[in-house]
């Protein structure tokens, strides 16, 4: 999977990433909110992994909360996620 980001401004001149490919077509993202998706992934990829027992899997379906609008939480202070 390809994915292009495209580094922009907001019109209040905040930092901004745009992507494209994949899943993601325009998706803009705060380096905030694409460190939340990033970790929400992170952890579901891990969860999903340890998932070893074949014989009671069941699909189920794992929703990440908005990561893209107002809801991400807050960067700490410092920029540290």
């Amino acid at each position: 999977m390809k994915i292009i980001v495209t580094t922009a401004r907001t019109r209040h001149n905040t930092p901004l990433m745009v992507l494209n490919g994949g899943p993601f077509n325009d998706t803009e993202l705060t380096p905030e909110a694409a460190r939340y998706l990033c970790a929400a992934l992170v952890g579901t990829a891990d969860a999903v992994a340890e998932e070893d027992d074949a014989s009671r899997w069941r699909p189920r379906r794992i929703v990440i909360g908005d990561a893209t609008g107002n809801h991400a939480p807050p960067a700490k202070a410092g920029g540290a996620a």
